[in-house]
């Protein structure tokens, strides 16, 4: 699996420093950030949200154990 451009964004930024984790997360996931598979899931507000977001995602991305 290869990835695109990780950088954090403006945005991104300012999720974190108004608190809103989830948003910044959802964000991180939209970019296949391997990290966010985790972040998401810890900062998710509801595991509604967390099995939706799963179910809609790409398979490999969410099953990926490694980085290769």
């Amino acid at each position: 699996m290869t990835f695109g451009d990780l950088a954090i964004t403006a945005q991104e930024r300012t999720n974190v420093l108004n608190g809103n984790l989830e948003a910044f997360w959802i964000s991180r996931l939209s970019k296949k950030d391997p990290v966010a598979r985790i972040g998401y899931a810890l900062w998710v507000t509801d595991t509604a949200k967390l099995k939706h977001v799963i179910q809609r995602g790409d398979t490999h991305f969410w099953n990926n154990k490694g980085f290769a």
